[in-house]
């Protein structure tokens, strides 16, 4: 289940505006295949993936993306597409 683009999708924190972030599906297999460096956190497993319980693996440049919006007023806040 590997989508060959990644698509853009709106993300947001509660009560936050959006921003757009590159959305790739994947199953438990794909860190099986791949290597990645997890800063925080691990790759889902089979039993996560089965459950088809919602998880977000997100790159380190979108929590930064998400961690300024939790810190910016509304008014001042502007949305970057990546």
């Amino acid at each position: 289940i590997y989508t060959c683009m990644p698509i853009a999708t709106p993300v947001s924190l509660p009560g936050k505006a959006a921003t757009a972030v590159d959305l790739l599906e994947a199953d438990d297999i794909f860190w099986l295949v791949f290597d990645f460096s997890f800063i925080d956190g691990k790759p889902y497993d089979k039993a996560t993936f089965d459950a088809a319980q919602p998880v977000a693996v997100i790159t380190e440049s979108v929590a930064q993306e998400l961690a300024k919006m939790m810190l910016q007023p509304a008014s001042t806040r502007s949305i970057a597409a990546s």
